[in-house]
């Protein structure tokens, strides 16, 4: 059996049960202030910072090569003629 609902029928009737609990805050997740015990208030390790530091810097190199690859493909890729510039296509005789 499949489900008939849209997601958005599904969202104002979550939101509607959230109003009438009185927990409905009219306010995105990411708008939503910490609280003391959330999940989102974890207190930092050794390993976490080091885990954070490491991922730092598999970023950083991952955009340094995007850069470099980048660089690279400007210098293969032709500059854009400009259309004001180039000459008309010549008629063809007939």
């Amino acid at each position: 059996m499949t489900n008939e609902r849209s997601i958005d029928d599904l969202m104002n009737e979550f939101n509607d049960k959230a109003k009438a609990e009185g927990r409905y805050s009219d306010r995105a997740f990411w708008e939503v202030p910490r609280t003391a015990g959330s999940i989102l208030d974890v207190p930092e390790t050794p390993e976490s910072r080091e885990r954070i530091a490491w991922l730092r810097e598999c970023i950083a190199k991952l955009e340094a090569e995007a850069k470099k690859d980048s660089a690279l493909v400007k210098q293969i890729q032709p500059p854009p003629a400009d259309a004001a510039q180039s000459p008309l296509p010549k008629k063809a005789a007939g």
